[in-house]
């Protein structure tokens, strides 16, 4: 899975690369249509052929994007109803359908795409941020100590160190870009001292999710992101820097966004949220050749296996594991 992520990225990246290179090479970067690139370069250049050939593929794209975000949505938000971080209501798939659809209609027909350009792209780098963050913390937390809320607050430093140091080195002041410049050894000499205080830790998960690395009862093996935290505090950097670079008022939107959800996350819903100690079903205590089920109350989801005195085979034990989905009929695993 990793290998195949990666690859995906890779293709993606080189087949962007060639297509902004065909672009600026077509039309001059300063007269690139910000809304329909290519085919406005085609008609720039009399192609009409091609500026129509473009234009219907990005009318056909376009839906298909959509819809594979309205099918990935509703199920987010059952995840989170499930924690009590949304109302029950959202326990069903088909008010969470209805909700991003009708969310998403009101955004494309109302919200400039100029700005609704920039917002999208300034919360997809701060969900990068977060995952950057995520991983630290449950490769860094250590169980059994107070080091994970230390590393909370030094992680928040970190994030607004980047942040204020991004907007002054894309200031067009020169004062400011000096400023920034003094900032961005600071930046680092603290991402540094974070590496330093706080090791990698023996379990994964920390006192968060207390999942142990070794396997050796269940014989898995798990990918470990390399360069950890480096590589997810450059990447934390790099987002800010990018964010940076936006208007102002999408900058405006995103703060603003950010603390109505933090707001929301925090206080409004933290009565009702719940945390758990994941353990997978094979590691479960039960009796043999006994059904072992497990549900969520209010999305009739459950999913179990026979357990037999021989073991369960491993892609059965992969397929229970990652079974999430509501409404999802009992099944029963046999070797």
């Amino acid at each position: 899975m990793p290998r195949a992520v990666l690859l995906t990225l890779a293709i993606v990246a080189i087949l962007y690369m060639l297509a902004a290179v065909a672009l600026t090479g077509i039309q001059p970067f300063t007269e690139i249509d910000d809304t329909s690139g290519f085919p406005m370069a085609f008609y720039s250049r009399g192609w009409d052929w091609a500026a129509r050939l473009a234009a219907g593929g990005e009318i056909i794209t376009l839906p298909v994007v959509v819809l594979i975000s309205l099918l990935a949505q509703p199920r987010l938000f059952v995840a989170m109803a499930r924690d009590g971080l949304l109302p029950k209501l959202f326990l069903e798939l088909k008010a969470g359908t209805w909700v991003s659809g009708i969310g998403m209609t009101l955004l494309a027909g109302f919200v400039p795409f100029q700005q609704l350009d920039d917002w999208i792209s300034a919360g997809i780098l701060v969900a990068f941020s977060i995952t950057n963050t995520s991983l630290i913390l449950l490769r860094c937390c250590h169980p059994g100590d107070n080091s994970s809320a230390k590393l909370w607050r030094a992680l928040i430093i970190f994030h607004m160190l980047s942040f204020v140091a991004s907007l002054l080195l894309a200031s067009t002041n020169s004062n400011l870009k000096i400023m920034g410049g003094v900032m961005l050894p600071l930046t680092l000499w603290f991402a540094c001292g974070m590496a330093w205080m706080f090791p990698r830790s023996p379990t994964f998960g920390g006192s968060i999710l207390s999942l142990r690395h070794d396997c050796e009862d269940s014989n898995i093996r798990y990918f470990e992101a390399p360069g950890v935290p480096y590589i997810p505090l450059l990447g934390i950097f790099i987002n800010w820097y990018l964010i940076a670079q936006l208007e102002w008022t999408g900058l405006i939107l995103l703060l603003f966004y950010l603390a109505f959800t933090g707001a929301m996350y925090f206080f409004a819903n933290r009565c009702n949220s719940r945390s758990f100690t994941y353990t997978p079903p094979w590691k479960q205590q039960h009796s043999p050749n006994v059904l072992h089920a497990q549900s969520y109350q209010g999305t009739n989801v459950e999913y179990s296996y026979e357990d037999h005195d021989d073991g369960v085979n491993e892609e059965e034990k992969n397929l229970i594991s990652n079974i999430s989905l509501p409404r999802m009929q009992t099944k029963t695993l046999t070797e």
